[in-house]
């Protein structure tokens, strides 16, 4: 336990900053996801899906509009939209595992879950629906675009989450109306698939290396052979590379938010159907970075044969180089078989879930738009290829290694959600805590202790005019009345 006086260390005090901030800013968000509820059990009279849905369906108006809105709110702070995002990454100082399990499964896809069984009741309110449109089309692309900037790989992997996480909800607000959720739920299954490779995959190669910096993990697949293909698979998952379950599912959604802008002649669809088309490449912009960095040569030294001799695998001629071929064979065999096992099995889930949509869990349309496919690979090509050229030149392969250097560090910081964070909300409550502690202790209590201060004085003055001792008559009257009692006592 640390004692008042002491300071945790740096790690410590980073890692205590996340939780409370992640606590905090989804606490916020529970607010209206609480109320939400409130409003939608109390007017059906129930808390059953079925009945939720029944008795607004038939009573839409104001007040499913308020509670539906409420419900927005509290889904973009559990699931890190706009302008709730920036906690996510902060909490990727948790292990790995962990991340793995919170990206993939459970807070931040609770809300793509609760708001695809409200899906009548979403189409019905269009402020609640243009509202859930527009945060998760800024956060689909603004996530993207901070992912690319990124120095650490698993702040990458967060605010690709991010991204994801926005594209399932963006698909919700964009299904045509009488479909079911299942395009959403699809992504949903497929992001949790893919992610749970990458961060497992990620935490082997930082147990390998020391850390997730982009610096610690520089050719790290170069040097450890065996997590290159689940890294290798995880990002052309991610970046939506057919045949992947990446692929399908996220085809899928854009098919879907075609239909639903030719069902609306606009409105939320199209909205989506550009930011989710946005997206493609840019996510590939980022996977490819990372690629580039993982992938690149190792700094060999060139050792020249004497002449006239051959010299035959020169690579192990210097000892250095023996010594770290040992250690990298004694590090891969510490990983253990269930870990193996672990990523192996979601690799083979990676290629295989492209077949879910063929299968009896999901109902979804299974039609490709042959223009709209072609046009997103090539955009998603012509991203990776633009990342490839500017990564040519630079020593670490970090094509973001060009950007400035003020912008970089910009968006390492979040475009600085964090510092609009404390001024627009934390220090404002703050300093509304403090006036309030004064006005109660200034104020409200200097009438109690004024209360208690003037009894007080009254009963000194009272003391001060009355006299000390009894008067003789007064002595004389209650031995009178004593004398009285007791002939009654005796005669009764």
């Amino acid at each position: 336990m640390l004692l008042p006086t002491d300071r945790p260390p740096v790690g410590q005090a980073s890692a205590r900053r996340a939780a409370a901030k992640a606590l905090i800013v989804t606490r916020l968000a529970d607010v209206g996801f609480v109320l939400g509820i409130v409003a939608l059990a109390a007017g059906a009279q129930t808390t059953s899906w079925e009945g939720i849905l029944q008795h607004w369906s038939r009573s839409p108006g104001t007040a499913l509009t308020v509670a539906m809105v409420l419900m927005v709110i509290g889904v973009a702070g559990k699931s890190a939209l706009f302008p709730f995002q920036d906690w996510l990454p902060d909490a990727m100082e948790g292990p790995t595992p962990a991340s793995a399990l919170i990206h993939a499964a459970t807070m931040v896809a609770a809300g793509t879950v609760v708001l695809a069984q409200l899906l009548p009741l979403l189409q019905s309110s269009s402020v609640a629906l243009w509202t859930l449109a527009i945060a998760a089309s800024v956060t689909t692309l603004l996530a993207a675009l901070l992912a690319f900037a990124q120095p650490d790989l698993k702040r990458l992997l967060a605010w690709s989450t991010v991204s994801q996480v926005a594209i399932m909800l963006a698909a919700l607000t964009a299904i045509p109306v009488g479909e079911g959720p299942d395009v959403a739920l699809l992504h949903l299954t497929s992001h949790a698939i893919f992610k749970s490779l990458l961060f497992l995959a990620v935490g082997w190669l930082a147990v390998l290396t020391g850390g997730t910096v982009m610096v610690y993990i520089a050719s790290g697949v170069r040097r450890y052979g065996s997590v290159r293909w689940p890294l290798g698979m995880g990002l052309l998952a991610l970046a939506g590379v057919p045949p992947l379950v990446g692929f399908v599912s996220k085809e899928l959604i854009l098919v879907s938010a075609e239909s639903g802008v030719a069902q609306t002649n606009g409105g939320p669809a199209l909205l989506v159907l550009a930011a989710v088309g946005a997206g493609a490449p840019l996510t590939a912009a980022y996977c490819m970075r990372a690629w580039l960095i993982l992938d690149r040569a190792l700094d060999v030294p060139v050792v020249s044969a004497p002449r006239g001799q051959e010299l035959i695998d020169d690579f192990f001629t210097e000892p250095e180089v023996v010594v770290e071929a040992i250690g990298v064979e004694e590090a891969e065999s510490a990983i253990s078989s269930s870990a193996r096992a672990g990523v192996t099995t979601l690799g083979v889930l990676t290629v295989v879930g492209g077949l879910l949509p063929f299968s009896t869990w999901f109902e979804v349309e299974l039609h490709l738009n042959i223009p709209l496919l072609v046009s997103t690979l090539g955009l998603m090509a012509a991203a990776a290829l633009a990342v490839v050229a500017a990564s040519r030149g630079v020593r670490t392969r970090d094509a973001a290694a060009r950007l400035p250097a003020g912008l970089s560090l910009i968006a390492e910081r979040g475009l600085g959600a964090d510092t609009a964070y404390q001024t627009l909300v934390t220090r404002p409550t703050l300093r509304l805590a403090r006036s309030v502690m004064w006005l109660d202790q200034h104020i409200l209590d200097s009438y109690v202790r004024g209360a208690g201060i003037g009894a007080r004085w009254l009963g000194q003055a009272g003391q001060d005019v009355s006299p000390t001792r009894p008067a003789k008559s007064l002595a004389l009257l209650l031995g009178g009345v004593g004398l009285l009692v007791l002939l009654g006592w005796w005669w009764a």
